[in-house]
Order: structure tokens, then sequence, then C-alpha cells
């Protein structure tokens, strides 16, 4: 088969075509639920020196679990997801700490 042909194909004939999966939403909301305690008692010890930037900390958490598909992880993958939230507070403190997530660096 040739290129040509090949782009003439309607996507849904093509055999390696990726299609993407997406959890329910009450699978997030379930998630969300669970790992909120954690968000809030990671932020406070990961922010005890600068506590103002908790609340942050936990909404760029919610965020990117927002943004990960929930759907490609196992079960047994919570702990990773885990540190790839605390990964993202850790990230935001820091960030919180030099300035602040609105503050231009340029200025």
């Amino acid at each position: 088969m040739t290129c040509g042909a090949i782009s003439r194909m309607p996507l849904c004939s093509l055999a390696r075509l990726a299609i993407e999966d997406r959890c329910a939403p009450r699978i997030l909301d379930r998630v969300m639920r669970e790992v909120e305690p954690y968000l809030e008692l990671s932020a406070a010890r990961i922010a005890a020196d600068f506590p103002a930037a908790a609340p942050d900390m936990v909404q760029e958490a919610r965020i990117t679990l927002w943004e990960v598909d929930l759907g490609r992880f196992a079960r047994d993958d919570g702990l990773y997801l885990m540190g790839v939230l605390r990964a993202r507070m850790i990230h935001v403190y820091y960030t919180e700490l030099s300035g602040g997530l609105t503050h231009d660096a340029s200025c």
C-alpha cells in the first residue's frame, strides 16, 4: 500500500490507530475523594515553612490528576501517581517561594 493510499483511508480502518480511552467521570470523582486527604497532608508537610503555598499546591495537584487519563493506569500504579502529584506540589512550592505562580520573572 502506498502512502497516498493510506492518506485517503478513513481513520477507523487503520490497523495501528491508537484510540485513547478515557476513564468514566465517576471513577475520577472517586479517586479525587480518596486522594484529597493525601494531597492536603502532603502539601502541609512540604510547605511547613511557608503554609500560604499549601492551597495552591493542592489545587495544582488536582489539576494534574484531572489531566491524567486514569484509564491508562492499573490499580497497582497508585504509588506512581502519588509520586507524580507530590512532585507537582514540590514544584509549585518552589515556584511560590520564588515569587508565586503569577510572578513575572522579567520585572
